[in-house]
């Protein structure tokens, strides 16, 4: 999508995520018409990696400073879920940004005469110089990616009997389903590794 962008960032370009989890990965899922608290949760922790984490440039995805820029929406739906939903987003996520090309884009005022496009805006006909599109994709212009994101999540088992003593701690890497539903809580870290 092109859009405006906003006026604290006037030459960037935005990026949404749409997690959708529905009842075809955990019959939990079914009856919920609006989002679920952990599709919320995981558009979060995606948001605090790619966006605050700085690991996809922002700048990449602007057009015209203070006038245009991409919107870019990244939708994750779950169809099988078996533990460790996060690392597996962030994965997912990491290697379709990798994968993305930017499309070229030009002013109709930047078009040689014989290929000028006009806009017609407004009730009064007037012409704006809106941004068009003018390839599918440029093979060559990869989005614009400060890092890659490497995810590690670990599960913690406190035992009560122990009076919750972090020393006797139970860590599982990789948490399967099962894992998750026996422990505490968990822990997702992410490595921020600089592309050279």
């Amino acid at each position: 999508l092109i859009g405006t962008p906003s006026p604290v960032a006037p030459d960037e370009g935005d990026l949404d995520f749409d997690v959708s989890l529905t009842g075809i990965c955990e019959p939990k899922y079914e009856s919920f018409r609006t989002k679920h608290d952990d599709a919320l949760n995981l558009e979060s922790l995606l948001t605090s990696v790619f966006i605050y984490g700085r690991i996809v440039d922002l700048k990449s995805l602007g057009i015209a400073k203070g006038e245009y820029a991409f919107r870019l929406c990244v939708g994750v739906t779950v169809l099988s879920l078996d533990g460790n939903l996060q690392d597996a987003a962030i994965l997912a996520v990491m290697t379709a940004l990798d994968d993305t090309r930017m499309p070229d884009v030009v002013f109709p005022s930047d078009l040689p005469q014989d290929k000028a496009i006009s806009v017609k805006h407004g009730q009064f006909g007037r012409t704006r110089n809106f941004p068009c599109i003018y390839a599918a994709g440029n093979q060559e212009k990869k989005l614009g990616l400060l890092a890659l994101a490497l995810p590690l999540t670990v599960a913690v088992f406190l035992n009560s009997d122990k009076d919750w003593d972090l020393r006797q701690a139970v860590l599982f890497v990789d948490p399967t389903k099962s894992e998750e539903g026996a422990v505490h809580g968990t822990i997702t870290t992410v490595l921020r590794l600089p592309r050279s």
